[in-house]
């Protein structure tokens, strides 16, 4: 039996495929002894067990495994026809690398990438079984053990696609976000250059636009105060250079009715009905003063009521006396913030007149000429509080006036006078 021979030759266990009647594959191992005459112990072994656990190893769908020994030759495979038939498979690249004595070359035991017998790529690994020098290969084809690998990348690229597409629309989003803003911005210091400096640019972006929106917006409150200001000024303005000419007016008219007339009372009421109302006093009297009994007495008044003309007739105010007096013995103007106040330059006969007809406050302004007083002017209100300093001087133009018309009358006696003797 060449199998003993072998084993004897050899001097070692070898295994060796063959096939039996029944053609059911079986291995032979064969162990020789080592001492003279020693003899030969062989062991048959039926590879349909093999052939039960081969065809047990499935992964994927068409993945599979077989077993071929040191020769190449098919020993298990799912398909047992290509057992029978004895199919030597060494020479494929797989197996052939993996019985080099440099196996890890090209094809180490790792995965590699090789055809079967078949001709259809496939991914391919082995393993050794030592002592017998067999070789287990698990094999599949390229399409299928790449399938994970591609839905991976199809995932990936779907992915990717997403993620442009996300991308696309948060910048059209964030364009949208940023461009909004900066044309309401812009709408906004349009409207606010066209003079509308009420308008307020509303933001809400709570970001570096909405600084700057708060910007435009302080600005623009700003020039709004700025401007209304300015109008305030201009109106103030035009008010005191109404009230300038105003007063210009009424000192032409009075200084055109003292050089129209010699008649004293006519020029006195003039200038002191244009006095109050200039003032917005509510009446008003001009006062004569008599040098000899060292009194004031009234020679033209504004809306004075009898009541009060009879107290003065009666008791005529004193230099030194009340306001009027105390002015003319100063020679400056004396105001009266608060006429019920006792301790105020009130002359008492005319205190309760005065409170009983709703006057609270009073100027009055001394008539003086050379350092001699010839009567004062009285501005009577019904408001409480001081008279401004413009207003005092006002008056005081006016009391010029005043001594004007009261020295031309006091002249054109004088003349009259002198012409009688004369005559």
């Amino acid at each position: 039996d060449p199998r003993f021979l072998e084993a004897r030759s050899k001097k070692r266990h070898f295994g060796q495929v063959f096939f039996r009647e029944e053609s059911e594959p079986y291995m032979t191992v064969s162990v020789s002894g080592s001492g003279p005459g020693a003899g030969v112990i062989v062991a048959e072994l039926n590879l349909k067990f093999i052939w039960e656990v081969i065809s047990r190893i499935k992964f994927g769908t068409a993945g599979h495994a077989y077993v071929v020994d040191s020769d190449g030759t098919l020993i298990a495979d799912p398909d047992i026809s290509l057992v029978l038939r004895k199919t030597n498979l060494s020479s494929l690249p797989q197996v052939r690398a993996a019985r080099s004595a440099d196996r890890g070359a090209d094809f180490p035991e790792a995965a590699a990438i090789a055809e079967d017998p078949v001709g259809r790529r496939v991914l391919t690994t082995y393993a050794a079984i030592a002592p017998l020098g067999w070789l287990v290969f698990l094999e599949q084809p390229l399409g299928e053990a790449f399938q994970p690998l591609y839905a991976a990348m199809l995932r990936s690229a779907l992915l990717l696609l997403a993620g442009l597409v996300l991308s696309v629309f948060a910048s059209l989003a964030l364009a949208r976000r940023i461009v909004t803003p900066i044309r309401m911005l812009q709408a906004g210091a349009a409207r606010i250059g066209a003079g509308e400096l009420g308008h307020r640019i509303e933001v809400r972006t709570s970001d570096e636009i909405e600084t700057l929106g708060e910007e435009f917006n302080r600005a623009a409150a700003r020039l709004q105060e700025s401007y209304a200001n300015l109008e305030e000024k201009v109106e103030m303005r035009t008010q005191e250079l109404s009230e300038a000419l105003a007063e210009v007016r009424a000192l032409s008219e009075i200084g055109q009715a003292v050089s129209s007339t010699l008649d004293l009372p006519t020029v006195l009421a003039t200038i002191v009905s244009r006095a109050a109302q200039l003032s917005g006093g509510e009446s008003g009297i001009v006062y004569e003063f008599d040098q000899a009994t060292q009194n004031f007495h009234a020679r033209a008044t504004h809306r004075i009521t009898s009541e009060h003309l009879e107290a003065l007739r009666v008791a005529p105010i004193r230099l030194g006396e009340g306001a009027i007096g105390r002015a003319g013995l100063t020679r400056e103007p004396i105001a009266v913030v608060d006429i019920a106040d006792e301790a105020q330059f009130v002359a008492p006969q005319v205190r309760r007149l005065l409170l009983k007809e709703g006057l609270r406050s009073l100027l009055a302004v001394p008539l003086v000429r050379e350092d001699s007083v010839l009567g004062g002017l009285v501005i009577l209100r019904r408001e409480l509080g001081a008279f401004s300093p413009e207003l005092v001087a006002l008056l005081q133009a006016f009391a010029t006036q005043s001594v004007l018309a009261i020295q031309n009358a006091r002249l054109f006696l004088e003349i009259e006078e002198k012409s009688r003797q004369l005559e």
